[in-house]
């Protein structure tokens, strides 16, 4: 999972899997971080300015490598569908993110199948690591999804997935008249936006910013705490952050104000259509469950009534992902023990309005009816 906006490096117990110096190590030791190491490891990304003219006339010269599970990678899976971007090819790593190697291509005989999945169709290397010390032969930090490859030189231009879903609004819709995920008239640049900031007074950039930062990343900020006090705090922000998002879209949906495919609902999507397959179990947000939030219900809703869309959601590899990781599975905390979920919450919700939802598309399709089921979780 790649370094994300909203400080998830600073509240969360980071998987050992990673490069050090350009050498595949399934677990980093311990003794590294203590002595300072970690920064350095979690600091490793890529992100050069991305030459949007060059993309544009010269697609077929770049090549992204994702993964279905990650909701990160799905982010910029989504805007490259919508966008009609096929021109940059598409590599897709299996579900199950192993341990010795890491994100792989070839599943050997020990792992199954699954619709989707590819070879490196740009480099042609096994694992995803590879590409990676291809590109930086003396990498040092956490192998994640997406990132892109541009393919002549062979460097990897950026694997910071709102850098990415912004680079294709930009250069495939740059008036944003086709989708709107990014307006024209909005820097790119992702905002700082203040915890309790009016959600009705934000640009849609801005809107995107928090919901990535309290929702998207607020899920892992709960589920991978490093003691049991910290999940409860994180978890308590989280439902309150999503009590607020609730309310927000009970009286205003986000197609009429930003756009049907906006940057802010397709993150949203992305943490959403999650939540029952994975989530709820593995990150232990079992103190609400999903028909509590009918407004953001429906704006997902919504979106999956696009067939384009539900067909980025692969269910079966989402839970493959994430039951199997042993970063999310048997993991424990820093004192030693496992953490204990939270069943209820104390705090009473806030009294939310009778949601203003529009009725849903009506395109109905075996794919748009597919796509209701995957909403509902």
């Amino acid at each position: 999972m790649p370094n994300e906006p909203g400080g998830l490096r600073e509240h969360t117990l980071v998987s050992g899997r990673g490069l050090v110096d350009g050498i595949w190590h399934p677990d980093v030791s311990i003794d590294a971080r203590v002595l300072g190491f970690e920064e350095r490891f979690l600091a490793g990304r890529f992100s050069e300015p991305l030459d949007l003219d060059d993309l544009r006339n010269r697609p077929w010269d770049y090549h992204l490598y994702v993964a279905y599970p990650c909701p990160f990678a799905h982010r910029v899976i989504l805007a490259r569908a919508l966008l009609g971007v096929t021109a940059i090819g598409m590599s897709v790593c299996h579900p199950c993110l192993t341990k010795n190697k890491g994100w792989i291509f070839a599943p050997d005989e020990k792992l199954e199948n699954y619709l989707g999945l590819t070879l490196d169709e740009g480099l042609g290397k096994h694992t995803l690591h590879e590409v990676y010390t291809h590109a930086t032969p003396r990498f040092t930090g956490r192998v994640t999804v997406p990132a892109l490859l541009h393919l002549p030189s062979g460097r990897i231009v950026s694997n910071d997935s709102f850098k990415l879903m912004a680079a294709f609004a930009k250069a495939f819709d740059p008036k944003g008249r086709r989708l709107g995920i990014i307006p024209a008239d909005v820097d790119s640049r992702w905002p700082a936006v203040e915890t309790n900031t009016d959600l009705t007074a934000l640009d849609p950039l801005s809107l995107a910013a928090w919901v990535a930062d309290r929702i998207s990343v607020g899920v892992y900020r709960a589920g991978m705490a490093r003691t049991q006090h910290e999940y409860e705090q994180y978890l308590a922000a989280f439902f309150k952050d999503l009590d607020r998002l609730e309310g927000f879209l009970a009286s205003a949906v986000l197609a009429d104000r930003y756009g049907t495919h906006s940057l802010a609902s397709l993150i949203l999507l992305a943490t959403w259509v999650r939540w029952d397959l994975a989530y709820r179990l593995v990150m232990y947000l079992t103190a609400r469950s999903k028909q509590e939030y009918p407004a953001i219900a429906r704006q997902c809703a919504n979106l999956l009534s696009d067939p384009t869309v539900a067909a980025t959601v692969r269910e079966d590899q989402i839970i493959r992902h994430y039951v199997d990781d042993d970063a999310f599975v048997n993991r424990r905390l820093v004192e030693g023990r496992y953490l204990l979920p939270i069943q209820r919450l104390d705090e009473p919700r806030p009294p939310v309005a009778t949601p203003n939802l529009r009725p849903v598309s009506r395109r109905q399709t075996a794919a748009s009816a597919a796509s209701d089921g995957a909403a509902s979780g």
